[in-house]
């Protein structure tokens, strides 16, 4: 049987610190790319819906992706408003600005998120 001193365990719990804490830092690196990823996907998608429906072309369509990926906006929000909105009439900047509601509180959004339209 071995004996260990408590300098060797020290050591040993010292170095097992050190790599969970290099771990845990590449987790969180990864779950950023991950997230960042997911929300270039989403807002993707949001445009595809978007373009299918008459509300903008597919060149504006790209600078919108752009838009919403390095915005703090609530895509989920925004997919709602997109997929509500009637098809075939397009998306002028008026409601462009509407369609990247922030959260706050927006008696125009709130209606339109929440009523059918025609």
């Amino acid at each position: 049987m071995t004996k260990l001193s408590f300098e060797n365990i020290d050591r040993t719990m010292i170095k097992a610190a050190s790599i969970l804490r290099s771990q845990n830092q590449e987790i969180g690196r990864l779950q950023g790319i991950i997230a960042s990823r997911s929300r270039v996907d989403h807002a993707e998608k949001i445009a595809s819906v978007a373009v299918d429906r008459g509300f903008m072309d597919i060149e504006e369509a790209k600078d919108y992706v752009s838009d919403l990926v390095h915005s703090e906006k609530d895509l989920g929000v925004v997919e709602d408003f997109v997929s509500r909105t009637a098809a075939g009439s397009p998306l002028s900047s008026g409601l462009k600005k509407v369609a990247s509601y922030n959260g706050e509180n927006d008696v125009l959004t709130s209606f339109l998120l929440t009523n059918d339209l025609p």
